[in-house]
């Protein structure tokens, strides 16, 4: 077998691994996040690739790369998904009605629900899939994976786990401690 027939193998064998991995990314199976952006562009070199960022965080492929090296472009779908993570909450404690803000990855432009243990304090929405800001409430309302019922709690002072949950599953869970009750019991 001479060079020029294993190089052609090569590439043949890199442009189905391309083919799928679009595939994959066109049905959803794979998506590009901001932090996979950079990677991507490392491994995908090609001068008619060009990625933009959505709202959610989320690269969109703007034309057909094509990768220029022999060896098969293999994506990984864990460095693809953007998991849903709390980094911290700022600040770490306030009363009902102070501002909060959340700053994490994998928030959606829509529908964030901010969770004070089983109750739902906010939902919200994040303009860069980083950050979110809600009100602490003066009642929260009990909450499972599936729904959420028409059981409605007042906010006491304590420490809460807090969580954040969307269309892309659960976030870690941070504390947060309420400095003060709704004043209502």
């Amino acid at each position: 077998m001479n060079h020029s027939s294993v190089r052609h193998k090569g590439f043949v064998v890199s442009t189905i691994i391309f083919a799928i991995t679009i595939f994959l990314i066109v049905t959803g199976v794979l998506v590009f996040n901001k932090s996979a952006n950079t990677a991507v562009k490392n491994i995908l070199t090609s001068s008619s690739t060009q990625t933009s960022t959505n709202a959610d965080g989320l690269a969109e492929v703007k034309s057909q790369p094509v990768s220029t090296s022999s060896d098969p472009v293999i994506i990984s779908p864990t460095l693809l998904q953007q998991d849903l993570t709390i980094s911290s909450i700022s600040p770490s404690s306030g009363a009902t009605g102070d501002k909060v803000t959340i700053m994490g990855t994998g928030f959606t432009s829509a529908n964030n629900e901010i969770m004070f243990g089983n109750y739902k304090a906010a939902t919200t929405d994040s303009i860069d899939g980083k950050t979110l800001s809600f009100d602490i409430p003066e009642r929260l309302q009990n909450c499972t994976k599936d729904a959420c019922t028409d059981t409605i709690i007042f906010v006491e002072k304590g420490r809460y786990s807090v969580f954040v949950r969307n269309t892309k599953g659960e976030s870690n869970h941070l504390t947060f401690d309420v400095t003060t009750s709704s004043g209502m019991q």
